[in-house]
């Protein structure tokens, strides 16, 4: 169906571990690191970002949760509870 970066993309998602996410297994990630937003003038130590991906023939759909990487550990269950609730109207 797909070619090239596309394709490569959709094979490296794959490989990712899984969470639940609009009732089927979602690509899951989670980086530390520094964190340098939109217009920030330095970066701040000691984040965490959670993401989780997924990918549908009519739409790809991101969440997301970055902040210090204390606090998103403490809210990491909150971070699941709230992709497994996400649905999609048709």
């Amino acid at each position: 169906m797909y070619e090239g970066p596309v394709q490569d993309l959709i094979d490296e998602l794959g490989k990712l571990p899984k969470k639940a996410f609009l009732n089927r297994e979602g690509a899951f990630v989670k980086f530390d690191g520094d964190f340098k937003g939109v217009g920030a003038a330095e970066a701040r130590k000691d984040f965490r970002l959670l993401g989780i991906v997924q990918e549908a023939p009519e739409f790809t759909l991101f969440v997301k949760m970055t902040g210090p990487k204390e606090l998103v550990e403490k809210n990491e269950a909150a971070f699941d509870q709230f992709c497994q609730s996400v649905t999609i109207k048709r």
